[in-house]
């Protein structure tokens, strides 16, 4: 009777190892896909979340364009950058996940209303005035989670990362002829910066303003020449939008959603400083 009852008990495990999912590594390449994508959600709705605090419409990343601009996962990326691979195999070689669940912010898909980047010879004077310096400063300093907010930041921009444009000298305008002049359809040029406080440095990626998100002319003439607005205060996420500077500054001109400026902070506190020496 207990023999009967121990074949049953091994007929029972056989079904239900038969019965159990069979992980692949698609799927285990899946699973880190939807962990970043929900990772991505949580970013994404933290930046709604800072636009309602400053009063404006959100533009999410459903606004975004996708580009071809030539740029492919490297080496020389982080882990926080790169799309989810799957496991080395026994053989030596590690297959890449292909189709739609790699990032965008690492390599895009072209798309028939954008053209394929463009470059010109910094050396070189131009008399085409839809141009701008493109380029972003090395991550290899900065920390992993901020790393990551730079990907989303990428990510829900529709953009990439410039692995082919990466230069210490974008974070400065000391030695323009080592940058990049990007060919653009508009004449606006953009920068997005994070500011990591901690360890003291900072992420900047320049360009055209089409390769950021969607444009839109008349929204972008009701702005001033060089314009630049906080994204999230807590990651000190700034965008700024700039009509005839091409490499286009991430000064602090514009109000933030703390309140003044440091201009304007600045001004006031001349002013209080005069009135006090008058006095006396």
């Amino acid at each position: 009777m207990r023999f009967l009852g121990a074949w049953a008990l091994l007929a029972l495990l056989a079904m239900a190892e038969a019965r159990r999912k069979v992980y692949t590594e698609e799927d285990q390449a899946k699973y880190l896909q939807d962990l970043k994508e929900i990772e991505l959600q949580n970013f994404e709705m933290e930046m709604k979340q800072q636009a309602e605090q400053r009063g404006v419409k959100y533009s999410g990343r459903q606004l975004g364009v996708q580009i071809e601009n030539g740029n492919y996962e490297s080496a020389d990326l982080p882990s926080e950058l790169r799309a989810p691979s799957l496991p080395r195999k026994k053989h030596g070689f590690r297959q890449h996940l292909r189709g739609p669940a790699e990032p965008q912010a690492l390599k895009s898909s072209p798309n028939e209303e954008t053209t394929i980047q463009s470059f010109i010879d910094p050396t070189e004077e131009t008399s085409d005035d839809n141009w701008c310096y493109f380029c972003a400063t090395p991550i290899d300093k900065l920390r992993p989670d901020m790393r990551k907010s730079i990907r989303n930041l990428l990510e829900m921009r529709r953009t990439a990362f410039p692995i082919d444009a990466v230069t210490p000298e974008c974070l400065s305008a000391r030695n323009l002829t080592k940058l990049k002049k990007q060919k653009c359809s508009y004449k606006y040029c953009q920068t997005l910066s994070i500011v990591d406080r901690n360890a003291g440095n900072a992420f900047v990626v320049r360009g055209c303003a089409e390769h950021f998100g969607a444009i839109n002319v008349p929204e972008l003439e009701k702005k001033n020449d060089h314009s630049c607005e906080m994204l999230h205060e807590k990651l000190e996420i700034k965008e700024c939008i700039c009509k005839s500077n091409k490499y286009c500054h991430a000064g602090w001109t514009k109000r933030s959603a703390s309140g003044g400026s440091y201009q304007q902070s600045l001004h006031y506190l001349v002013v209080l400083i005069s009135a006090v020496i008058l006095m006396y």
